[in-house]
């Protein structure tokens, strides 16, 4: 605890305990905090930690452990790891491609390729209330997510998430705009 109050990481308290600097809350106890790594952490360490320990014999057989077949709690994890980039991508970085807020604030059409829980066409319209967006995936865990959470947030009418193969998505000429987050 000495060494981490040394970089700042800990401030010492004055009953000799030990609480975590204000920059860190940021970074490991606000959720949807673009700079938060607290479910990032989780997933290295209840997923991807088991996953690189298969890596020798799927190198050796050529098998595969895909996306989808981890499970509903780690697409939770990914959504959770990246919903404050999102945001950030929603609220600032797609406004600023040139011509991509005017699209957006009238009426314009979203393609969210890969859309996992949904979070990224969430904060797309809830930032453009005018904005019509879909998103697709190929893992129905993270289907399930974002479906739970565009009716959480009321956006029924203008959000939708649906499961596909990653072939044919079955949208002609529909979209204005195509996001793929990771």
């Amino acid at each position: 605890c000495q060494t981490a109050c040394a970089y700042h990481l800990l401030d010492p308290a004055a009953d000799g305990a030990f609480a975590l600097a204000p920059h860190l809350e940021q970074l490991l106890v606000q959720m949807g905090n673009p700079r938060n790594l607290g479910a990032y952490f989780r997933g290295c360490v209840d997923f991807l930690g088991a996953d690189m320990s298969r890596y020798p014999e799927f190198f050796k057989s050529g098998g595969t452990y895909t996306f989808q077949e981890h499970g509903l709690e780690f697409s939770q994890t990914i959504a959770d790891t990246t919903a404050g980039l999102q945001a950030a991508v929603a609220r600032h970085f797609l406004p600023s491609v040139p011509g991509v807020r005017e699209v957006l604030e009238g009426g314009g059409a979203v393609l969210d390729m890969g859309c996992g829980g949904g979070n990224l066409m969430l904060q797309i319209a809830k930032a453009f209330a005018e904005c019509r967006c879909v998103g697709v995936d190929v893992d129905a865990h993270g289907i399930t997510l974002a479906t739970g959470a565009i009716a959480e947030a009321g956006l029924a009418d203008r959000v939708s998430a649906e499961h596909t193969d990653g072939g044919e998505i079955g949208h002609e000429n529909e979209f204005d705009v195509c996001t793929l987050f990771e």
